[in-house]
């Protein structure tokens, strides 16, 4: 079983990427694999945050959203192109 974790912003403070990450999120086929969005502030301390907000996790290693993106749509067939957003 994958296990996806989602670290986000504050809501005060969450951005345009914070919404990407998450809608992405929600495309993840939960039957057998764990997903958890995790918020600061509210799940954890931001400064106990490894990288910089927001970010996600594959079984523990940190991920680019163009990794996940392809993992998550391309892989699993939700989507039939082969387009992989660049993060700016």
């Amino acid at each position: 079983m994958k296990q996806f974790r989602l670290y986000l912003n504050p809501p005060h403070k969450q951005s345009v990427q914070d919404r990407r990450w998450e809608h992405l999120f929600k495309n993840i086929d939960r039957e057998f694999q764990e997903v958890r969005t995790l918020v600061a502030g509210l799940d954890f301390y931001q400064p106990e945050a490894k990288h910089p907000l927001p970010y996600a996790t594959l079984d523990g290693k940190k991920k680019s959203f163009e990794n996940l993106y392809k993992t998550i749509m391309v892989d699993s067939g939700l989507t039939d192109d082969d387009y992989i957003p660049k993060e700016e």
